[in-house]
C-alpha cells in the first residue's frame, strides 16, 4: 500500500509510527490498533483510571488519535469467570473512561464510540481502534 501525504507533503505513515510505537499498538492493513491490558490502567473490579497509567499508557493514544481522523473503536472485553453481567457493566464503564480521557485530550466525542463484550478468547483488555489517515 502506498503511502500517503498529507497537504505539507509529510508521509503519513512515516508520522504516525513513532507516536504508534509509543501507544504501544500495531499498524494493521488499514487500522492500527492498540490492546492494553486493563491491570495496567486500573484497580481490580474498578473503572477509575490509575494515574500511573495515564502518562504511560493513555496520553501516548491521546497523541496518536489526534493525529489521525475518523472514528475510533473502544472495546472492553470483560473478565472471565463471575457474573457476567456485572463483567459486562464494569467493561462498558472502563471503555467510557478510556473515551472521557481522550475527549479530555482533544479528542472529539463524536469520533468515539464504546463497547463492552463478554470473555472473549484470550485475556480481558481494552481494544483501541484507529483509522490510518489516507486509507
Amino acid at each position: 500500500m502506498a503511502a500517503s501525504s498529507d497537504a505539507t507533503g509529510l508521509d503519513a505513515s512515516a508520522e504516525l509510527q513513532p507516536l504508534i510505537e509509543r501507544a504501544g499498538g500495531q499498524r494493521r492493513a488499514h487500522d492500527i490498533a492498540v490492546t492494553l491490558p486493563p491491570t495496567q490502567l486500573f484497580e481490580p473490579d474498578r473503572a477509575d483510571l490509575r494515574p500511573d497509567a495515564i502518562d504511560r499508557h493513555l496520553r501516548p493514544l491521546a497523541d496518536l488519535a489526534n493525529k489521525t481522523h475518523g472514528q475510533l473503536q473502544i472495546t472492553a472485553h470483560a473478565d472471565p469467570g463471575g457474573d457476567r453481567s456485572a463483567a459486562l457493566a464494569l467493561s462498558k464503564r472502563r471503555a467510557d473512561a478510556v473515551a472521557d480521557f481522550l475527549q479530555s485530550q482533544g479528542v472529539a466525542p463524536d469520533r468515539l464510540h464504546t463497547s463492552a463484550l463478554g470473555a472473549a478468547a484470550g485475556s480481558p483488555r481494552i481494544e483501541v481502534v484507529l483509522p490510518i489517515p489516507g486509507t
